[in-house]
């Protein structure tokens, strides 16, 4: 059995908001947009959208794969409205 680490803050990238994060053996940079931040990655609202596009476009990808039905393309937009 694996075991999978959980994601960390590494270090800070300079005075700024930067974040290098940790997950698994990759490693991503999460910031703000200028004047906020320097805009050396994405949001990290941004990143926890794409994650749930990613999540699920793939249960739609394994879904599909586990009854035999054919999928050519998953397309997954995902938003956050801050009203």
């Amino acid at each position: 059995m694996s075991h999978r680490k959980d994601p960390s803050c590494l270090r800070n990238e300079g005075r700024g908001l930067a974040r290098s994060v940790a997950v698994d053996s990759h490693t991503l940079t999460a910031d703000e947009p200028q004047p906020v931040g320097a805009d050396t990655g994405p949001t990290p609202a941004g990143l926890v959208l794409a994650a749930l596009g990613a999540c699920t476009s793939m249960a739609v990808r394994a879904f599909t794969d586990r009854h035999g039905r054919p999928l050519e393309q998953v397309d997954v937009t995902v938003r956050f409205d801050a009203r």
